[in-house]
């Protein structure tokens, strides 16, 4: 008996860069939310052809289709398709909203209050501006963007003691990427503090569909919920610009259950030659693995796993940045009034605890003043009618 090989792709990443495979492998994509429907493109003018190109040597694997978007089979006389439950998928269906004014009353009261807190902190603290690039952007500006967000990614990922599964990929993510903005497949969207990125967002355009693919911020901003923000201002992108779903793909995570209204099941098809009993236990066996898998994740196993991993593993001394504390000034402490203050590029505050006494203080940097105690280690640091000590502890 003949194993065939299988080859694997993933629909929601692989519709602009694999277009070929998916397009070779169906004729339509059609998405149905609610009583919005629309059409993905699959085809370019360069593969109207490609349906007779399927080997029947090989099982074809596409995972993470969502459960409302329907494939037409391009070849169903040669190939069968079985379709298998995958994990949950979860999104944010805007509906007949035009502005946020129109979508915000679909929140809860709790998550209003909480968005126009974070805004007005982050605004009353930094000079904030947002860009999205879609459909035009330079190479030396897309390569300091996606540096940069890879970096943002790279520090976040270690600082919570796990691996990002975009990592692994992003040679093809970068190498792909450029042209996809340039021809509004994609897009990356940019939260700048004066002209410093702190949150980066690399998204794909399908229709009327924005997938927000990966995304990272400057985690010495990390009070600021830059990651809610990031989404409320890519949903009002979508609302000005006349879309209809904003999709944040698998991951069992907080973020997503606190925006989505539209969470469904992921499905992973197989495509396989009719006629072929190996073909067809090969597929039994990858379907059910599937299932298997999801059926764990709902259950948190992966959750449990990594937290009984992390108990074995190597952590590394902690850092200067969790060497600093603020804490409450005591009244004793007001011989820095008769010093003045300190350059900060002359300190060894880092920045995160700078940042974490302007969202305390909600005041800007140009606001607030540094002093140095007489140990050379603690400082004080006041603004906005607020004073701090800035503790500082060594490692053991």
């Amino acid at each position: 008996m003949i194993i065939h090989k299988k080859e694997n792709t993933t629909f929601l990443l692989d519709i602009h860069k694999q277009d070929d495979i998916l397009a070779t492998l169906y004729t339509d994509a059609m998405y149905s939310v609610r009583q919005i429907k629309g059409s993905i493109p699959l085809k370019t003018t360069s593969n109207q052809n490609l349906s007779l190109q399927c080997s029947k040597k090989h099982i074809y694997s596409v995972s993470y289709i969502p459960e409302y978007v329907q494939l037409t089979p391009s070849n169903s006389v040669d190939f069968r398709v079985r379709s298998f439950n995958s994990v949950k998928g979860y999104s944010v269906w805007l509906g007949e909203c035009s502005t946020m004014k129109d979508f915000l009353p679909s929140l809860r009261r709790s998550q209003r209050k909480s968005l126009s807190r974070s805004l007005k902190r982050l605004d009353s603290c930094f000079d904030m501006k947002y860009e999205m690039y879609h459909g035009e952007i330079s190479m030396e500006n897309y390569s300091f963007l996606m540096d940069t967000l890879k970096s943002m990614i790279l520090i976040r990922f270690e600082q919570r003691g796990e691996t990002s599964e975009s990592i692994a990929l992003w040679d093809k993510i970068h190498s792909t990427s450029f042209d996809l903005i340039n021809n509004r497949k994609a897009s990356l969207f940019v939260g700048y503090n004066d002209t410093e990125p702190v949150s980066i967002s690399l998204n794909y355009h399908y229709n009327k569909i924005l997938f927000g693919y990966v995304t990272s911020y400057n985690i010495d901003y990390s009070k600021f919920s830059l990651g809610q923000i990031g989404i409320y201002k890519r949903l009002e992108w979508c609302l000005e610009n006349g879309y209809e779903l904003f999709e944040m793909g698998w991951g069992d995570l907080a973020y997503k259950k606190w925006w989505s209204n539209n969470i469904y099941n992921f499905r992973h098809e197989f495509i396989f030659p009719k006629g072929s009993p190996m073909a067809n236990l090969q597929v039994m066996f990858y379907g059910y693995k599937t299932e298997i898998m999801a059926y764990l994740i709902s259950k948190n196993v992966n959750i449990y796993y990594r937290r009984f991993k992390s108990l074995f593993s190597n952590k590394k001394s902690q850092d200067s940045e969790s060497q600093y504390a603020l804490v409450d000034v005591k009244f004793e402490h007001n011989e820095y009034k008769n010093k003045p203050p300190i350059p900060l590029s002359e300190s060894e505050i880092p920045k995160s605890i700078i940042y974490d006494f302007l969202f305390l203080s909600q005041t800007k940097l140009s606001n607030i003043s540094v002093y140095s105690m007489d140990d050379e280690k603690n400082y004080i640091i006041t603004g906005n009618k607020m004073t701090k000590k800035i503790v500082y502890t060594p490692n053991d």
